[in-house]
């Protein structure tokens, strides 16, 4: 699970808890008009927003699927919080762990949106455009900053693909979808710097549930539908995660 929001230490997936770490103005959340001198409407933005990411082993937890090698067994566990990360408010640190990404800003960005949410929008987002998440925005920086914040809806399921491209980027997010996991045989899969959009969904839970299954980058117009309340401030989403595992066949005594 992943939740999106504008107070750092506030967990609204776990009920609204506050941990209330010591922190400034400066790391609070906010969306602010932006380039006011370039759009009369006033209608360009900029937000930063924090993210909290949780491990809820829900398959395991119910049983559907017991003691197999496919499965995460790990407990319920919150191993991502932004607001304990120094690079997530600050682009030109973030950029060191990703020096690769430095040719693809501006014009190369831009450029890669279009192709890649359409792919999205007919299926699945295109792995060779590993730069951009489609119709959400640029992947790059790994921060919390969004430049073009078009909607709320659109900074959350930015900033939680960001989160997971900056996970595999620090390689602490391994990858079980495709040949090389189905080779391994094991539940975590293999790591992965360059995160494959392809197998990651998500699911809006909070503030209400949307009941689709988005991939990275696919327009957002149905998912934005009512979703942003005038006092909604925190957004949260179930991620599923593909996964290519192999089970083996039990085998009895005399076998």
């Amino acid at each position: 699970m992943v939740d999106v929001t504008n107070k750092p230490g506030c967990m609204p997936m776990l009920g609204g808890v506050d941990i209330k770490p010591p922190y400034n103005d400066m790391e609070y959340g906010a969306t602010t008009k932006t380039q006011a001198h370039l759009d009369s409407g006033g209608s360009l933005k900029a937000s930063f927003q924090h993210v909290n990411e949780y491990v809820n082993p829900v398959m395991t937890a119910l049983g559907i699927v017991a003691q197999s090698p496919c499965m995460d067994s790990r407990s319920f566990d919150v191993p991502f919080v932004s607001w304990a990360d120094p690079t997530w408010g600050d682009d030109s640190l973030a950029l060191f762990l990703t020096p690769y990404a430095f040719p693809f800003a501006g014009i190369p960005s831009i450029a890669a949106e279009a192709p890649d949410a359409i792919s999205a929008t007919l299926g699945f987002p295109l792995p060779e455009l590993f730069w951009v998440a489609g119709a959400w925005g640029p992947m790059y920086p790994l921060t919390g900053n969004v430049a073009m914040a078009k909607s709320p809806e659109q900074v959350s399921h930015l900033l939680l693909t960001r989160m997971f491209a900056k996970l595999h980027a620090a390689g602490v997010q391994s990858s079980p979808a495709g040949r090389e996991a189905l080779g391994s045989c094991g539940a975590f899969g293999f790591p992965q710097l360059v995160m494959d959009k392809r197998q990651y969904k998500t699911s809006r839970t909070w503030p209400w549930l949307d009941n689709m299954c988005t991939p990275i980058g696919r327009p957002l117009p149905f998912q934005e539908a009512g979703a942003a309340g005038p006092n909604h401030k925190d957004y949260g989403y179930f991620v599923f995660q593909r996964k290519d595992c192999c089970q083996p066949l039990p085998v009895g005594p005399s076998q």
